[in-house]
């Protein structure tokens, strides 16, 4: 082999160890990051926060209007007061983002959602006062019943409100 064929040879060589080592350095460098953001979500899971109790667990409203369901349904229909939509609603829908839609209703609640004793069933969900849960609620498919007037409303007008819901449902 001539002198050129030698020269040929190792700068080829040459090149493949420089491209090794470029390879390599990257590899090392993309592991690195990794063990950063590991270390960094390590971190951030070993704070511990503090909590205290925070005493009762529905408002006067929440509560006045719970015990006349509960007067009114309790033998036939368990009452779950504060709720959350993602408790109940199933964000697996076939032509969109589980996780988005899943992220637009987390931290929502309702007043209560009431079930069929006997199968644990949604009967109905129950709103004190309109708002925007109302839509997503009943496109889901959910009897909703809108007490706007809760304080003041008696055993047959929370019956009949209801009772309406469960009908439009249905």
């Amino acid at each position: 082999m001539n002198e050129l064929g030698i020269v040929i040879i190792l700068l080829v060589c040459g090149a493949a160890i420089a491209a090794a080592a470029i390879i390599v350095a990257k590899l090392v460098a993309r592991n690195e990051e990794k063990r950063s953001e590991v270390e960094s979500e390590q971190v951030a899971e070993s704070v511990k926060y503090q909590y205290r109790a925070g005493g009762r667990m529905m408002s006067d409203l929440q509560q006045g209007f719970y015990l006349k369901l509960a007067e009114t349904f309790g033998e036939r229909c368990y009452i779950f007061p504060n709720v959350a939509l993602v408790a109940f609603l199933d964000t697996e829908i076939d032509g969109q983002d589980a996780k988005k839609a899943l992220e637009s209703i987390a931290g929502q609640t309702v007043d209560y959602v009431m079930c069929h004793a006997d199968s644990f069933r949604i009967l109905c969900v129950v709103i004190l006062g309109d708002d925007q849960r109302v839509a997503t609620l009943m496109d889901a498919g959910l009897p909703v019943a809108v007490m706007s007037e809760a304080e003041r409303m008696n055993e047959q007008e929370i019956v009949d409100q209801i009772a309406v819901a469960i009908r439009k449902k249905n």
